[in-house]
């Protein structure tokens, strides 16, 4: 199956606000089979699994639009125009993917989990983002 082509102003939407949506789905999904391993699957669970992503959506751009900002720009402006190689793509996103998850970890000591979230988050991301004819891009 191949992904459209998407232009600078998709791809920076997708850059600011892909990684608040992926992340917090990531979370949502972990809760729920945490939740679900503990105490079973249960129609209250569910809602408050869907509660919590509904939640975990609004506040995730307060906590890495500065990140994704900066992931954006790095990404848009720096490693799409030197990088023609999909794997070295990969990793670059994987990389900022994982210092915006520890920067998020700074701020809530002891969660070591969301710089392996924010790492998934920048693969994913790059995923989206990585265009097969980028060495033809001007």
């Amino acid at each position: 199956m191949r992904n459209p082509k998407l232009n600078r102003v998709g791809r920076l939407l997708i850059g600011l606000l892909g990684p608040a949506i992926i992340g917090s789905f990531i979370i949502v999904v972990h809760v729920f089979v945490s939740a679900g391993v503990k105490e079973g699957l249960s129609i209250e669970m569910s809602q408050n699994v869907l509660k919590g992503f509904v939640l975990f959506l609004l506040a995730a751009p307060i906590f890495i639009g500065l990140q994704s900002l900066v992931y954006t720009i790095v990404m848009e402006f720096i490693v799409r125009p030197k990088v023609r190689l999909r794997y070295v793509y990969l990793v670059a996103s994987c990389m900022l993917g994982t210092a915006s998850g520890l920067v998020i970890d700074v701020i809530f000591n002891d969660h070591p989990f969301l710089s392996i979230i924010g790492t998934i988050t920048g693969l994913l991301t790059g995923l989206i983002l990585y265009d097969k004819n980028i060495a033809k891009f001007a």
